[in-house]
């Protein structure tokens, strides 16, 4: 263990001076979170002001980013010579699920986002039933291009994976 903790001493001493030589993160910069809070980002990133730019670790901090509740992607880059600039695209709600696990808000493609604060949520149509989220896209968008009829369905009950009660 003596040669893991020699190197890794080397390594802490280089961050430390290349910080004070100017190479030290001073700025972060978040772009593309509405519904994603700046702090949850930031905790997830992981680094600190006056951290060596060139020991910050950019795919462990975007992997940590990816698995944020919204965050659909997510790009972690470093600027030279002190900035880090975070760009994510959040995903977007589709529809509410109710599953028997409680009810969440899900994406177009079926995946679930988020079971928290989902009364936000109550203009978004409703589904029903085990895999509703995954075929609902189709019918959704169908019945919208009808608004008499939209108006009127207050869910969509996927029944045994064959059929659809509005």
């Amino acid at each position: 263990g003596a040669v893991g903790r020699a190197v890794h001493g080397v390594g802490d001493a280089a961050d430390t001076v290349a910080a004070d030589a100017g190479f030290g993160i001073s700025e972060i910069h978040l772009a593309g979170n509405s519904r994603v809070p700046p702090e949850s980002i930031l905790a997830a990133l992981g680094m600190r002001p006056g951290e060596s730019i060139f020991g910050a670790k950019l795919r462990d901090a975007r992997a940590r980013i990816l698995a944020l509740d919204w965050v659909a992607s997510a790009d972690v880059v470093r600027r030279y010579p002190d900035s880090i600039f975070v760009t994510i695209v959040e995903k977007r709600p589709f529809a509410l699920w109710q599953s028997p696990q409680g009810i969440a808000v899900v994406e177009r493609a079926g995946g679930v986002i988020t079971t928290r604060d989902v009364d936000k949520f109550a203009r978004l149509p409703k589904l029903v039933g085990d895999g509703a989220p995954e075929a609902a896209a189709d019918l959704i968008d169908a019945v919208t291009a009808h608004r008499a009829v939209a108006a009127r369905v207050a869910a969509y009950q996927y029944v045994s994976k064959r059929r659809w009660n509005l």
